[in-house]
């Protein structure tokens, strides 16, 4: 029921999750099997209903619920066990919380608002005079929202349908790279001033978003000057965390050019996790790159371990500033958590980006920018050279135990050090990947 659903106003969404909710509790009566002499004479056998869909409000309250992610079972309960549990139901389930109304009067509610890594660090009260200046908006099916390259100044948020999101390849051809479902939030940036959509919004099938434009966010600032000044705070924490001057310290963009890094930071979104949330289980593949903006994140070495309390001494803590899955970039198959599973500890605001759009990036510099595209490319090659199980079994620390290398090159990260840093020799192997240290007594 994902596509047909899809097309649902909030009224029939309603209407559908009542009527799926009979079907299990009377399903010859809503069949209009009555007539049937046969299917009267069958016994009451309980029935089992499953739907399949990216709308949680379709299904709320259900006996269990299966997550998939990569065509695997991700984790399967009732509702308030994987509420609990701050993983993947927990994240999408709690996109779609905050909305309501009836179809001609949707409302945001503040705390939803603040879940959004804009609005973060704004004050309840400021944000429940923002969320009276949402419009609602209607799209239809094919309908076009805004187009690459536009400038813009409007924020959406979508409340029921889905919406596909396309990028123009190198060919000027319209290549489909995302979507958004219910709950998702696009176009903060366009509150700040004249912004160029970096992608083209299909609305697939009809849609509903609230809209939040430009002007109507200045209004509401003019009568509340501490939001202002609380989303410019975080906005600038991001704008800082994406620059060239912080990307260029990352391992991997080190000698990359400043308008290529620029690039590159433009290409980065934004998303935000409650406290205990899962941003990174070890059990899973690793696909994206995090760099952490705001709040603290708690790694722990098993998937399993991540209920112990923050002061484990098997764990230890990322500060804003840190990144994480830099080799998700790099390997299709790379443990997603490899230094273990990452917790949000407290309001956790990241930035990220999917391999296949870091690889994407890589296409379009290879065109524009050669000379960068050959840095990057070359610095991953290193790296997968310095730590293939084959070179490590050459040093003398590993050559004696032929298991340990395919392990230990698992085991390293990647560092940079400015020059005249003083590296920590006594609990660490150190392999040289590009520059010169010297070693003095």
């Amino acid at each position: 029921m994902d596509e047909p659903a899809a097309n649902l106003d909030v009224h029939m969404v309603n209407v559908v999750n009542k009527a799926l909710l009979k079907l299990n509790a009377e399903p010859k009566k809503l069949l209009g099997w009555s007539g049937v002499k046969k299917m009267n004479k069958l016994p009451e056998i309980p029935t089992t209903v499953i739907a399949t869909t990216h709308n949680f409000a379709l299904v709320k309250n259900w006996d269990s619920y299966i997550m998939m992610k990569n065509a695997q079972v991700y984790e399967y309960g009732t509702q308030e066990q994987l509420i609990k549990n701050g993983k993947l139901f927990y994240d999408m389930w709690n996109r779609t919380q905050g909305m309501k109304g009836t179809d001609s009067d949707i409302c945001v509610s503040p705390n939803r608002l603040k879940d959004m890594w804009l609005f973060t660090l704004a004050s309840i009260e400021d944000l429940e005079q923002l969320a009276n200046y949402f419009v609602v908006k209607e799209s239809s099916n094919e309908e076009t929202i805004y187009l690459e390259g536009q400038s813009g100044h409007t924020m959406y948020l979508l409340v029921e349908g889905m919406v596909s999101v396309s990028k123009k390849n190198l060919s000027n051809q319209d290549v489909k790279v995302g979507a958004w479902h219910a709950g998702h939030f696009e176009g903060g940036w366009c509150l700040f001033g004249d912004y160029k959509w970096p992608h083209t919004a299909t609305s697939t099938f009809s849609s509903t978003t609230l809209t939040l434009h430009k002007k109507q966010f200045d209004t509401c600032c003019e009568e509340n000057a501490g939001l202002r000044q609380a989303v410019n705070e975080m906005a600038s924490l991001v704008d800082h965390m994406r620059s060239p001057q912080h990307l260029q310290l990352i391992w991997l963009f080190v000698g990359v050019s400043a308008s290529s890094l620029f690039k590159i930071g433009q290409a980065l979104e934004v998303q935000s996790w409650k406290p205990n949330s899962v941003i990174v289980d070890k059990e899973s593949v690793g696909t994206r790159f995090y760099i952490l903006v705001h709040g603290n994140v708690q790694i722990f070495p098993t998937s399993s371990a991540f209920s112990a309390s923050s002061s484990s001494p098997a764990s230890h803590m990322l500060v804003p500033g840190d990144h994480l899955g830099s080799t998700a970039l790099i390997h299709s198959n790379r443990a997603a958590g490899e230094d273990g599973t990452a917790v949000a500890r407290g309001v956790t605001i990241m930035l990220y980006i999917d391999r296949e759009r870091f690889q994407t990036l890589l296409e379009d510099l290879k065109v524009h920018a050669p000379e960068d595209a050959n840095i990057l490319l070359r610095t991953i090659n290193i790296w997968k050279r310095m730590t293939n199980p084959f070179t490590l079994a050459r040093n003398w620390v590993f050559c004696t135990l032929p298991a340990v290398p395919a392990v230990a090159s698992r085991l390293f990260q990647v560092s940079v050090h400015m020059e005249g840093a003083t590296l920590p020799l006594s609990d660490h192997i150190h392999i040289v990947v590009r520059g010169s240290v010297i070693v003095t007594n």
